[in-house]
């Protein structure tokens, strides 16, 4: 259950991204692809955030630990979601491609 709520949280964070960034027809000029690097990098926060809520550990360094495995800081990251958050098609792949791993990892694929 803390997962699925965890979700809903990053899904209604990303939500407001995107209302907020769109233009009036709701459209941007700038592109993003939702691809497997990305969707494994939002996969590995959101086990980062569960094994938060399970073991009591500082999200936030739990969190900064799985962007450091990508090379990343939470700067870095924040312009990669800000950019989904222009392209709610793409931001939506995206989390359905980190489902996915999070589904296939779950059933030890």
């Amino acid at each position: 259950m803390p997962a699925r709520s965890l979700a809903i949280g990053i899904l209604s964070l990303l939500t407001f991204s995107v209302m907020s960034s769109c233009g009036a027809d709701g459209r941007s000029s700038d592109e993003i692809t939702a691809d497997s690097a990305h969707a494994e990098i939002i996969a590995d926060l959101h086990l980062a955030d569960a094994r938060a809520e399970i073991t009591g550990e500082p999200a936030d360094s739990l969190r900064d630990a799985a962007l450091a495995i990508h090379a990343l800081d939470s700067t870095a990251m924040f312009e990669v979601l800000d950019a989904y958050a222009r392209d709610p098609e793409q931001a939506v792949a995206l989390y359905e491609r980190a489902n996915e791993q999070l589904t296939e990892e779950q059933r030890g694929r």
